[in-house]
């Protein structure tokens, strides 16, 4: 997929409640996470994301431009920090079925978007800020070193867009068109005739 980054993740994951894996490439302004995760947890609670149990996180303590996936009592949660906002699936998805989530946050809107099994399930508007404050993201943990979650996981990756390219600068005197003729300025009016002779 186009700028998937799949560099540290593992292809499939059994998460004990005891284990996690850290990863250290962490998107900071417009990404997705993707995974497929089947569980028959209810652990954390739904509310704020930090609230859950991470699935794929990287939550700071304190106010810190943070982020993560998590499960609250089976429900699904997204959430950015600076300020805390979360958007969190009406259903519970703890039926011991695999299902496949993205998450996705757009930076100059804000928006958010959570998608399960092809659906979207959940949509709100986060700050714009760049999410800046985590260096590592966990797997199947907050990234602050709580909240273990129990299941699996695999097929879990994220994409990162490319920043946008520079404006070009504007050019002092822009170019003249190929077809586009010199401005000339009008000739001079022409002497008068003298009178013909009687």
């Amino acid at each position: 997929l186009p700028n998937a980054v799949t560099q540290g993740f593992p292809s499939s994951l059994t998460c004990t409640g005891s284990n996690y894996v850290s990863i250290a490439t962490v998107p900071r302004r417009d990404f997705s996470l993707v995974v497929e995760f089947r569980t028959s947890s209810s652990c954390g609670a739904f509310g704020q994301w930090w609230r859950g149990c991470g699935l794929m996180d990287a939550e700071v303590g304190g106010t810190g431009r943070d982020f993560g996936l998590s499960m609250g009592a089976g429900r699904l949660l997204f959430g950015v920090g600076a300020p805390d906002v979360t958007i969190g699936s009406p259903l519970a998805y703890n039926d011991g079925e695999w299902h496949r989530v993205v998450a996705t946050r757009e930076v100059g809107t804000g928006t958010m978007r959570l998608e399960v099994d092809g659906i979207i399930v959940a949509t709100g508007t986060g700050s714009t800020n760049a999410l800046d404050t985590p260096g590592t993201m966990s797997l199947c943990r907050l990234q602050s070193g709580i909240h273990y979650w129990t299941g699996e996981l695999r097929n879990m990756y994220m994409t990162i867009a490319p920043p946008s390219p520079p404006p070009l600068p504007t050019p002092a005197h822009p170019p003249r068109l190929p077809y586009e003729r010199p401005a000339h300025p009008p000739p001079p009016p022409s002497a008068p005739m003298p009178p013909s002779p009687p």
